[in-house]
């Protein structure tokens, strides 16, 4: 079971408190900036690539769920050997991906976090990121 929440900061805040309390033990929890089709400069600097502080998601699932888990069900019914599995992410509920990879990709607005764990750093959303991170593996860059 998985269950998301989208809203603004404000009322983010106000649900997450009490489910992180409640739930932090059972399940695992995940709270990051939305990404939106609007790309702003923050109040502190560039255009974060797409994220806007002003909405919050915060998703809650089983402890055994996670996104490499389901790239590694996936490879292993196809027969893909995992060292052949590259991500690509940019916020924290990628992390598990980014680490289970062989080549763990950050976008450029990526979270410090996913940036510390991924292998290689690739442009950010606005700036056609997932793009140049294919064409440099299709390649034979990465």
């Amino acid at each position: 079971i998985r269950v998301g929440f989208a809203a603004t900061t404000e009322v983010m805040d106000q649900l997450a408190t009490p489910l992180y309390r409640d739930f932090r033990e059972r399940a695992f929890l995940q709270h990051f900036p939305a990404v939106s089709g609007t790309h702003r400069a923050s109040a502190d600097g560039p255009d974060r690539g797409g994220l806007d502080d002003a909405v919050q998601l915060l998703e809650v699932f089983n402890r055994d769920v996670s996104k490499w888990r389901a790239i590694e069900t996936l490879a292993d019914a196809q027969g893909i050997a995992h060292d052949r599995i590259a991500a690509i992410g940019d916020q924290i509920n990628d992390l598990a991906m980014i680490n289970g990879a062989a080549l763990g990709i950050a976008m450029g607005n990526a979270t410090p976090r996913l940036k510390a764990a991924a292998d290689v750093e690739t442009a950010s959303n606005a700036e056609d990121g997932l793009a140049l991170a294919i064409d440099r593996i299709l390649g034979g860059d990465w």
